[in-house]
């Protein structure tokens, strides 16, 4: 109806190292190779724009931030740990945490948290990498509480369901505290 052009949000992925951005890039004619499977490209008089991604955005690192201070007792007694969804493939796992890696190092600059770290868990991954960066958590929050620190737990995820059940499913039975607002 007279539109020129059509900017595409990202459905809340992290980065680009996604196959679902992949795919939607792909649907909308912004790249020529599917992730998944080939399907009907939208196609349309209009200039579609894909406007990114949360990425390293110091936005995203103030909510992060925000979230994990509402819950926080003693920051300099706690280990804060984000937590992402993380890509579906492991060859875009390292590039993407190296995208997000700013996050913490911002976090961290503060100076209020005893740590700071970030991890993946893959969600969409095959069962053997998924249950690696499970494991991988669980090992941190386990030794954090070992050690007589409090565990936050933030993910950086748009919303504040689907992901994050999963990760509170993967944590039963340890001591945390699970920050519990979606960055949307």
């Amino acid at each position: 109806r007279g539109a020129k052009k059509i900017i595409l949000l990202d459905e809340g992925t992290t980065t680009e190292y996604n196959t679902l951005t992949r795919q939607w890039q792909y649907i909308f004619g912004l790249r020529e190779d599917s992730t998944y499977l080939p399907v009907t490209r939208v196609k349309a008089p209009v200039n579609f724009v894909w406007a990114g991604h949360f990425n390293d955005s110091p936005v995203i690192t103030d909510i992060l931030y925000d979230h994990a201070k509402e819950v926080s007792r003693d920051p300099a007694r706690e280990l804060l740990i984000i937590v992402g969804h993380g890509p579906e493939d492991v060859s875009d796992n390292g590039p993407d945490l190296k995208i997000l890696q700013p996050h913490v190092e911002r976090i961290k600059a503060k100076r209020e948290f005893a740590d700071v770290r970030i991890i993946n868990i893959q969600d969409d991954a095959l069962k053997p990498v998924r249950e690696s960066n499970v494991r991988t958590l669980r090992r941190w929050i386990g030794d954090a509480t070992k050690g007589g620190q409090r565990v936050i737990v933030v993910a950086i995820s748009a919303a504040s369901y689907g992901v994050q059940t999963h990760i509170k499913q993967d944590l039963r039975g340890l001591q945390y505290t699970f920050a519990e607002k979606g960055l949307a």
